[in-house]
């Protein structure tokens, strides 16, 4: 019974693992259509500024201190596009492996402007769901 219970553990940090491995290399482009993510998987998703429903921020799973990374997404009736914004200071940064190329001061102000852009190009505005809780929705 430990034998699974430990195999069990094992293949979940290795997909959680995995998917941080992958998120890592993701790659979000701004054009003048819509927003597109590029990743390790083949497909290139898309989401049309005139299709976009949601622009919204939460706190990233799992991250209870501050400076936590926070997750962005822009969702359609029939796609999610999800990023993360790891704050200056977060030890973040070396789970990820992925340091931005520039410096945190340029880095930060880059990821204003691309909810700026979000937001002129959507028509929607950012929707803060960091605060909210289960208890909240009852």
């Amino acid at each position: 019974m430990l034998a699974i219970t430990t195999l069990s553990t094992l293949v979940a940090c290795a997909v959680q693992l995995a998917s941080a491995y992958a998120s890592a290399r993701e790659q979000i482009t701004l054009t003048q259509d819509g927003m597109l993510l590029i990743g390790v998987a083949p497909k290139v998703r898309s989401i049309p500024w005139s299709e976009a429903k949601l622009f919204a921020i939460r706190t990233f799973p799992g991250a209870k201190r501050f400076p936590y990374p926070a997750q962005l997404e822009l969702a359609s009736s029939g796609e999610i596009i999800r990023w993360t914004w790891i704050h200056q200071g977060g030890w973040y940064w070396r789970f990820y492996s992925a340091e931005p190329t520039e410096p945190m001061e340029v880095y930060e102000q880059h990821m204003q402007g691309v909810l700026s852009i979000i937001a002129s190009r959507t028509g929607l505005p950012l929707d803060d769901l960091r605060k909210a809780t289960p208890s909240d929705h009852h």
